[in-house]
Order: structure tokens, then sequence, then C-alpha cells
């Protein structure tokens, strides 16, 4: 497995893991999707405006 493709698969799992915590830290549900929001921005790069 070349070493980016490996590096870009534990960057996406790291997100995932992320997200989980960010899900389970609150009931607030909208609270939970922003932060969510905020994480998949932060790894793909998206420019919040």
């Amino acid at each position: 497995m070349p070493a980016r493709k490996f590096t870009s698969r534990l960057d996406g799992i790291a997100c995932l893991y992320e997200i989980t915590q960010a899900i389970h830290v609150t009931l607030d549900l909208r609270k939970s999707l922003y932060k969510v929001l905020d994480l998949l921005s932060d790894h793909l790069g998206i420019i919040s405006l």
C-alpha cells in the first residue's frame, strides 16, 4: 500500500472518530450537527464564511 493512500486512510479514520465523539458529547442534535459539519469542512479543506 503506498504511503499516501495509507495516510489518507488514517486521516479518514481519525475524522470519523472525531465525528463520533462530537455526536456523543451532547444530546443537543443541533450542536452535534454543527460540530460534525465543522469537522467535515476542516477535513475536506472547505473554507467556511
